[in-house]
């Protein structure tokens, strides 16, 4: 692998991306190749190029007709039921579940001691293996600090 990296990366949309997959495609270049060479010419040039905004492209979109007035009434020709509108058909009610029988108390239990949660920790004394062996005066395995 190269010590020294001679390749970079730039981001385009995805829309000129696939334009220019297209073309690349279509006249048996690489990708690379054409951005170099457009990029070449810009830059070679000695003159900035021109600055332009960049526009998203205008949607066509179906004709949409001018809305019309509404044909006039003649007010006095319309007639209106003074009756009150009719009350909305009743929501059928659901019929109210019986209250759950009393839990019925059993015979008290009384809880064992031991079960009535964990257990005390047994003392390290009591537990194989934790007491540390005495070492003679000259072994440095009994220096404490």
């Amino acid at each position: 692998m190269a010590s020294k990296q001679t390749r970079r990366s730039i981001s385009v949309r995805g829309t000129t991306y696939s334009q220019l997959r297209d073309f690349c495609a279509q006249h048996d270049r690489s990708m690379s190749d054409v951005v170099e060479e457009l990029l070449g010419r810009i830059l070679d040039s000695g003159a900035p190029p021109a600055k332009t905004k960049t526009v998203a492209p205008v949607v066509a979109r179906a004709h949409r007709p001018e809305p019309r007035p509404a044909p006039e009434v003649d007010r006095a020709a319309v007639r209106v039921d003074p009756r009150p509108a009719p009350a909305p058909a009743p929501v059928a009610k659901v019929a109210p579940r019986p209250a759950p029988s009393p839990v019925r108390p059993g015979p008290a239990r009384p809880v064992p001691v031991a079960s009535a949660g964990r257990p005390a920790p047994t003392p390290a004394a009591k537990v194989d293996g934790t007491q540390r062996p005495k070492h003679g005066q000259g072994d440095y395995r009994a220096i404490r600090f």
